[in-house]
């Protein structure tokens, strides 16, 4: 009964009162974008939750721990706008959007609007009157990956029901898949070295931060010159492989600091400046990539 009942309050959220409080990644969400209602959109939109869950928590480390707290709060407020109007609008079919009516697909929305609901609450309360919510944090960084794993989950369900030719898109699906990884690994990649950095859960984080290194530099590097042995060729159209490759020249300027057991307050701020200028490229890339999809 309570499980209905959360979703009761979902459906009757409205998405109209979005503000825009200057985040460059509303814009390029909008550049996307949510006006266009196909399912090369909605594939895009649903990976970008994905993102947005690790965006979310690193903001919350940043507010957390006193990195430009008023500004990061806005930052994390716009996220949690940008992810509950996805959510609201294919749940209740609004705003152009068509109702996802599909029982898989539901089941998989309503399995993340059920956390996201929770999620959203401690987002809400983290930072109010320029105190933080040690509660609120707490439930954030314990329960930011659970949101990514389910929102990539609507992701991938979303890619099986609306491909018309699975031979055909196989190895676009499969670099799509890879370079929504690498968005969401910009994201998760810092909050897990500023995590380090605080001695917070070290062998933990230290942990999942050398497995998300792997991921990303091998997400890149396969992307540019292919994986055989997985069935990806390696992508020929120019413009991706320029973006790709200046991706690849980003990442060997900063990777070494990722390395680097301690980092100074002018490090910190070079791999803070680098993750925003990455986010936009591998956001750029991304939607290079899905608009190659035959959908």
């Amino acid at each position: 009964m309570k499980k209905y009942f959360i979703l009761l309050l979902f459906i009757g959220l409205s998405s109209s009162n979005a503000q825009n409080v200057g985040s460059s990644l509303d814009n390029l969400v909008n550049q996307v974008s949510i006006a266009e209602n196909n399912n090369k959109k909605l594939i895009n939109l649903s990976s970008n939750n994905k993102m947005l869950s690790q965006k979310m928590a690193k903001d919350a480390v940043f507010i957390a721990n006193g990195v430009n707290a008023n500004f990061y709060n806005a930052q994390l407020q716009n996220s949690s706008i940008v992810f509950n109007n996805f959510l609201a609008r294919v749940y209740n079919g609004t705003s152009g959007f068509k109702k996802v009516t599909d029982v898989e697909l539901r089941a998989d929305l309503t399995e993340v609007i059920i956390e996201w609901l929770k999620f959203k609450s401690a987002v809400r309360k983290l930072y109010v009157n320029g105190k933080v919510d040690k509660a609120s944090y707490e439930y954030i960084l314990n329960n930011d990956e659970k949101l990514m794993r389910l929102s990539h989950k609507v992701m991938q369900t979303m890619m099986s029901k609306y491909r018309t030719n699975m031979q055909t898109n196989k190895s676009v699906e499969h670099a799509l898949d890879i370079s929504d990884r690498i968005k969401m690994l910009t994201q998760k990649m810092v909050k897990e070295k500023f995590l380090i950095n605080k001695n917070v859960n070290l062998e933990k984080n230290t942990a999942r931060l050398r497995g998300s290194i792997i991921l990303f530099s091998h997400g890149l590097v396969g992307l540019k010159e292919g994986e055989m042995r997985r069935g990806l060729p390696p992508i020929t159209d120019k413009p991706i492989q320029l973006k790709l490759l200046e991706m690849i020249k980003e990442w060997d300027s900063i990777k070494a600091l990722y390395n680097t057991p301690t980092l100074s307050e002018a490090q910190l701020k070079q791999l803070i400046d680098y993750e925003a200028k990455m986010l936009k490229s591998s956001t750029e890339l991304n939607v290079m990539i899905e608009n190659t999809l035959e959908l």
